[in-house]
């Protein structure tokens, strides 16, 4: 069957501007991430790079208390460090699948091609980077912080932090690539009957 008697959905052309101006500010924000992940990388592996650690000391005249500090990752021992710089190096190619599978999407779409072949597994690797890749990173992280803080001793607290952030969507993006690979099949099997 020739492409001729199979057009694909066309989009008005300003929707087209539309869907290219946000893939471009996606593209922007992925660039000012990779740009960020990897300073903060190699400020955490040089030992300049901040690390928040848990502590606990109460503030003078007895207003409060202080339950966490920043310190440099040079302060913390190398074990330690090397955990935190690896779990960021992980967070980072984390960001940057996301904002690769953002902006093909956003171009598939204004291409009229919203169910792309090619997007399954770029959905299908994005989504399983951020649900294992995040947790092992967030998971490395907390275990870094946690032995910097027993280490440093008081007033910082030998204590496991685990941040839900954004890889606890990966599950989303996996059941996205699910959708997207049922809207290629039952695209190419209605292909012709319209």
């Amino acid at each position: 069957m020739d492409a001729a008697a199979h057009p694909r959905p066309v989009l008005s052309p300003a929707d087209r501007v539309a869907m290219a101006v946000i893939a471009a500010l996606a593209a922007l924000m992925g660039l000012l991430a990779a740009i960020d992940g990897t300073w903060r990388t190699i400020a955490l592996a040089a030992g300049n790079g901040p690390v928040e650690l848990l502590a606990f000391a109460p503030l003078p005249g007895n207003v409060g208390d202080i339950t966490a500090a920043t310190v440099a990752s040079g302060v913390i021992g190398e074990g330690s460090r090397l955990l935190i710089v690896i779990a960021s190096a992980i967070s980072l190619a984390v960001a940057l699948a996301i904002s690769v599978a953002v902006v093909l999407f956003l171009v598939s779409i204004a291409r009229g091609t919203p169910f792309a072949r090619s997007l399954f597994p770029v959905l299908l690797v994005t989504g399983t980077l951020m649900a294992v890749g995040g947790l092992l990173a967030s998971g490395l992280d907390g275990l870094g912080r946690m032995m910097a803080g027993g280490d440093l001793g008081e007033p910082y607290v030998t204590g496991f932090e685990l941040q839900l952030g954004p890889w606890a969507f990966g599950f989303v993006v996996l059941a996205t690539a699910s959708v997207i690979r049922i809207g290629s099949r039952l695209q190419r099997d209605l292909e012709g009957l319209v």
